[in-house]
């Protein structure tokens, strides 16, 4: 028997003038991976009476900011609790961006929370530059909540545009003459190369390339699903598509839309195509008793 069940005339005007509303409430944000990661916790946890929240690589805190001011008014009925938390001996520009009172831990010691205790766990930008992923992933495993989630957005290894030194495919050929090459054609962004850590030199192409191999690192799909099966994780790449047509209706001037429909399918369509674009949305729940593999 199908669910399907009719939405009324009179329903839909409820919602739609709902999300107008919540619209005209929700404060802008500075990003819009940031309202991206906004609108995936609020469409995944529209009704739950509280929630904690983790920013995993918080930096200067600007995503922990804005999701405190902006989910209350997404979820009124729900007491939203949002902190984070960095690595102190992992940047290349140190920790002068963090705030005072910033939790840090160092690379490889455990997050600074209890075994499930998290009801979601976010990062922005973050898994591209993290070395030990699979530590990454066990962490999360330990800290969410049974019915948890974390959403993560971040390149893959197929993205072709190189956004941190602006050069296509520097990540996959991060060789000081290919990225000369590719500054020399037009792809030089002196914003992008003024951001880059001092070296012994100031030549673009090596800094970039040393930028490249001691601060990030590009995983595929595959690595992926293999990474967060060994830690007992379900993986999606649900809300990927979302991204791209909340960063369209921001260039449109039209309304942000804050609880996105679900359509895993094309969701899962989508994802082939965005992957070579720029970031993808990848979403990760704690797997099902009955899923989770026997690992020798």
């Amino acid at each position: 028997m199908s669910d399907y069940v009719p939405i009324k005339h009179q329903e839909f005007e409820a919602v739609l003038s709902m999300l107008k509303s919540d619209a005209m409430t929700v404060p802008a944000p500075s990003s819009i991976t940031h309202q991206h990661l906004l609108s995936v916790i609020a469409t995944e946890m529209r009704d739950r009476p509280d929630l904690e929240i983790a920013d995993v690589g918080c930096g200067g805190g600007a995503l922990i900011r804005y999701l405190r001011a902006a989910l209350p008014q997404l979820l009124p009925g729900c007491k939203v609790q949002v902190s984070g938390f960095d690595v102190s001996d992992f940047a290349p520009h140190g920790n002068s961006n963090l705030e005072a009172d910033t939790k840090t831990v160092k690379t490889g010691e455990p997050w600074p929370y209890p075994d499930h205790s998290l009801d979601v766990i976010i990062s922005n930008q973050v898994l591209e530059h993290v070395f030990d992923q699979p530590f990454f992933f066990r962490q999360i495993a330990r800290c969410l909540k049974p019915d948890g989630f974390s959403v993560h957005l971040f390149p893959l290894k197929n993205v072709i545009y190189e956004d941190h030194v602006g050069i296509p495919l520097a990540h996959r050929i991060p060789k000081p003459g290919w990225i000369r090459l590719m500054s020399r054609i037009g792809f030089f962004n002196e914003r992008r190369a003024n951001r880059l850590p001092k070296i012994e030199t100031d030549e673009f192409g090596r800094r970039a390339a040393d930028y490249i191999k001691n601060y990030t690192i590009y995983v595929s799909q595959s690595e992926l699903r293999q990474i967060a099966d060994n830690a007992s994780l379900e993986l999606s790449f649900d809300y990927t598509p979302r991204f791209y047509t909340a960063k369209l209706r921001a260039m449109a001037k039209q309304t942000p839309v804050f609880f996105y429909p679900k359509t895993p399918r094309l969701d899962a369509f989508a994802f082939w195509f965005a992957r070579y674009i720029s970031g993808i949305t990848l979403v990760l729940r704690p797997m099902r008793p009955s899923r989770v593999p026997l690992h020798e």
